[in-house]
């Protein structure tokens, strides 16, 4: 008997000590504030730390380890993906839609109880590159970053800007080269500024940083940036065969397609005609000849289908012109501090990963098509050219003297015998 009744109480002990358990796992999960931490992978990299500025003697010889999302950007973001699904009114002059319906993220709470609106610029449309990343962040900003965001999705640039302005929303993700005049963080894409993507890089670590002084470039009275992220090089491309492979040389005569200011000012003075377009349309003029040149990052090349306009004797100065780039700008008072905070971090930890798998595999891409490879004698006249009109433009109110002045400062952490380090005008 006393030992039925020793099994009886471990056997109600167990039961206690289970139901216990069983209450602690299920509360967790109903009012738990946290998960559990993610998986961490390492990478390695140069990388500027938090005593900026000035920046540190020493770079440590490896990232931070970073974070692999919960809601990571999707897996079909390659080039051949989202190029099967482009939206043939890019290819109009006129797009055939301007605004589509908010995208709803999969509980429908963000719609239900938006506490924010995001206008997403992609031409490709709900299938598009940008905004699979923007409902990545969305899902991931329900999660984790105290944000329930709508999105509403632009396949004309324009109409999405013009909502910004008139704060219909309060956020707008779009290249940077539509952002001049928004945000100090627009002149990531000086002409010849990040040589590299891992320069750019660098950069997008920087900016993510919380110090006073990187607020101070990431905003501005009115704007401020949420999030950037580097997409890789852009290079000029030309849809007419050429003869010579210096870059004044290739650009006299010729008309350029530009999408602002900067480029606009770079055709001037290089003896192109400037031809202004808008980024809805200027894939379309590049293919059908009205312009015989225009930048381009492959991801671009591979969205807008501009290897129709390279087909059969258009070439590619292969010499990257800048770091094409995305950023999320916001009205200056629209979040919180921990929102802006968690945004720019998000993007670099869990996008910028995606972002340089899908880069290196375009660069494969790269060597499909006509070639002009500049000549190596040439880089330093090159390098002194682009300086140039940097300054120039930093003059004009263009391009931002301190982020020019961060661009130089991270050209000469990873190369410490460039004439600039010891000479710097920027």
């Amino acid at each position: 008997m006393t030992k039925i009744i020793k099994r009886r109480s471990y056997f109600g002990i167990f039961l206690a000590a289970l139901l216990f358990s069983t209450m602690l796992h299920w509360g967790w999960h109903l009012f738990g504030e946290e998960e559990a931490p993610s998986d961490r992978v390492a990478q390695s990299g140069p990388v500027v730390s938090v005593c900026l500025p000035p920046f540190c003697d020493e770079l440590p010889s490896n990232e931070p380890s970073e974070s692999v999302s919960r809601t990571t950007v999707a897996q079909d973001m390659s080039r051949d993906s989202y190029r099967h699904h482009v939206d043939v009114a890019i290819h109009d002059e006129t797009p055939q839609y301007s605004r589509a319906e908010t995208q709803q993220d999969p509980a429908g709470f963000a719609d239900k109880n938006a506490t924010h609106q995001v206008c997403v610029f992609d031409p490709v449309g709900m299938s598009g590159m940008q905004f699979t990343m923007m409902q990545a962040w969305q899902r991931t900003a329900l999660d984790e970053g105290g944000v329930r965001p709508a999105l509403t999705l632009y396949g004309s640039a324009q109409s999405a800007l013009a909502d910004f302005n008139a704060e219909a929303c309060q956020a707008i993700w779009l290249p940077s080269e539509l952002a001049e005049g928004l945000v100090p963080a627009a002149t990531l894409e000086a002409f010849g500024g990040a040589p590299t993507l891992k320069h750019g890089n660098v950069l997008a670590q920087v900016l993510s940083t919380p110090t006073p002084i990187v607020e101070r470039w990431n905003s501005n009275d009115d704007h401020g940036l949420m999030g950037v992220v580097f997409s890789g090089p852009a290079y000029l491309i030309f849809n007419k065969p050429l003869n010579a492979d210096s870059l004044p040389a290739l650009l006299v005569g010729r008309r350029l397609a530009t999408v602002n200011k900067a480029q606009a000012y770079f055709a001037s003075a290089l003896g192109a005609t400037p031809v202004p377009a808008d980024a809805d349309i200027v894939g379309t003029k590049f293919n059908n000849g009205t312009v015989d040149a225009m930048f381009a990052t492959l991801s671009m090349m591979a969205t807008l289908e501009l290897d129709r306009g390279l087909q059969p004797d258009g070439v590619v100065l292969a010499v990257p012109m800048y770091q094409g780039s995305y950023q999320l700008i916001a009205h200056k008072d629209a979040f919180t501090d921990e929102q802006w905070q968690w945004s720019l971090q998000y993007f670099y930890s869990d996008v910028k990963p995606q972002m340089e798998k899908i880069a290196a595999q375009e660069q494969e891409w790269l060597a499909s098509f006509n070639l002009i490879y500049p000549d190596v004698g040439d880089a330093p006249s090159r390098e002194n050219l682009l300086q140039k009109i940097r300054l120039e433009l930093r003059e004009k109110g263009i391009y931002d003297a301190e982020i020019l002045t961060l661009m130089r400062k991270v050209r000469c952490k990873l190369d410490q015998g460039r004439r600039e380090c010891v000479t710097p005008v920027e």
